[in-house]
């Protein structure tokens, strides 16, 4: 008799496990249709959106390698990411989020399994100064097939309270059991910077530095307003 409650309860632990939400993939699919297009605009609260999207077959191949770093600004106003309509530009704090990438591997691909760490290049711009922050990192299984576009989604997105100074990520793609090996572009024909990866981020970002219009307009009649209240003050003396 003492051993009923736990048998009672054995249906409700398998069931739990049961249910339990199996870990990403990286799969074989099509970047775009998978996280959206770049005319959803990410700060529109589109979860589902491309920061930017570079991802497509063609071009070089990269030499088999391990590690990848390629550096990416999702910076519309300079123009370095025409993808991104919208984009974040310095001055103009706010929330970014990861939910997933999206790249061309190749044959000769060995690895099974992928690592990724972000990290935000600080006010410098440039990896190794002591402003680099690591937004974060996650590992996936890669399901490799013939030379295509890869779709990896996060299982919990990555997000991080950027502070408006400036706009490169790093991007730190590895293979943790084998090489990774890419199709490639010169890096002049990279969208959004250097690296001659085709890369596309998921993700979406908020905006916490820019007054709202409306708050502006409150300020300017709330100084207007103050003028008024003393120059009738000065002639009334």
């Amino acid at each position: 008799m003492k051993f009923t409650r736990p048998l009672l309860l054995l249906p409700i632990v398998v069931a739990a496990l049961a249910c339990r939400a199996p870990a990403a993939t990286i799969v074989a699919g099509d970047v775009t249709d998978s996280f959206g297009n770049e005319n959803m605009m990410p700060d529109a609260g589109d979860a589902a959106g491309l920061l930017f999207d570079e991802a497509r077959t063609g071009g070089g191949d990269t030499a088999a390698a391990a590690v990848f770093n390629p550096v990416r600004s999702l910076d519309a106003v300079s123009g370095t990411n025409d993808n991104w309509a919208d984009g974040l530009s310095p001055g103009a704090a706010g929330s970014v989020t990861f939910t997933g990438l999206g790249f061309p591997l190749r044959g000769g691909t060995t690895a099974t399994r992928i690592g990724l760490t972000i990290k935000y290049l600080g006010a410098d711009g440039v990896f190794g100064g002591t402003d680099d922050e690591v937004v974060g990192s996650v590992s996936d299984d890669l399901n490799f097939s013939p030379t295509s576009e890869y779709v990896w989604k996060f299982d919990a997105p990555l997000s991080f309270d950027w502070d408006g100074l400036a706009t490169n990520f790093r991007f730190e793609i590895s293979g943790l059991d084998g090489d990774l090996r890419f199709k490639s572009r010169p890096a002049s024909e990279s969208p959004s910077g250097a690296g001659g990866l085709p890369l596309s981020v998921g993700g979406s970002f908020t905006r916490t530095g820019v007054p709202e219009p409306c708050s502006l307009a409150l300020a300017a009649f709330s100084v207007a307003g103050v003028g008024i209240v003393a120059l009738r003050k000065r002639r009334s003396r």
